[in-house]
């Protein structure tokens, strides 16, 4: 063995091991990296899924009304609500007839929740899905994971509103959103101001948040930093 070697050996030999302690710290370190990290991950993770669900809901459902318009006319002639009460049966009717045959579903149930009677839960195939009901116009709720909650769970990271027909306030003039499915605008004046604290549908911390929806889509379908997540 030559000098080469042997010195090589004898380093080897004298070169210490990690004490327990240093690794205790180590490990330490890194949980506290970890748990200053990883709610930032998950938070971003869960804003990312919102976003793309919303925005492809949006492009989806309309597309859907645009082909439903191309066989049944403009929405403004479809058959919204006769005055009489509206149930069950005749919101599935509605959907079987305008738009399901333009989407791509897994199921659809009927269920009272939200303050609604005769709701129609129609479950997507991306895990999202969205309840249809029929009330001096269309009132959709768009819910990005899919899941039905207590109205006491709801709020403005699973809980979006949308309209069709349905009369909407800008600018002081009563329009309506009859072209298509817009993100819920009631009472909205036009100002972004109004969306996030104007009133009792604005976006915004202890509000359910009827106008959250309008709010992602002006900013190009990304949730805004000062967002109340």
């Amino acid at each position: 063995m030559n000098k080469y070697n042997i010195t090589r050996k004898q380093n080897l030999i004298n070169k210490k091991a990690f004490t327990l302690a240093e690794v205790l710290i180590t490990l330490g370190i890194v949980g506290v990296v970890a748990a200053m990290t990883l709610p930032q991950l998950i938070k971003g993770h869960q804003k990312s899924v919102v976003e793309s669900r919303l925005s492809h809901f949006y492009s989806m459902i309309n597309q859907a009304v645009k082909m439903s318009t191309i066989d049944n006319g403009e929405p403004e002639i479809w058959t919204i609500n006769t005055g009489e009460s509206v149930t069950c049966e005749s919101n599935l009717e509605f959907l079987n007839h305008y738009i399901l045959p333009y989407l791509k579903t897994k199921n659809t149930e009927c269920m009272d929740v939200y303050d609604y009677t005769g709701q129609i839960l129609v479950r997507l195939e991306n895990g999202s899905a969205f309840t249809l009901n029929r009330s001096q116009g269309i009132d959709i709720v768009f819910l990005p994971y899919g899941k039905v909650l207590a109205k006491s769970e709801l709020n403005r990271k699973n809980f979006f509103v949308f309209q069709l027909m349905k009369n909407a306030y800008k600018n002081s003039s009563v329009i309506n959103s009859k072209h298509g499915i817009e993100p819920y605008t009631y009472m909205w004046d036009g100002t972004i101001e109004n969306l996030k604290s104007g009133n009792k549908y604005g976006c915004y911390t202890g509000l359910l948040g009827n106008y959250c929806a309008k709010l992602i889509q002006l900013n190009g379908w990304k949730i805004p930093k000062d967002y109340p997540w």
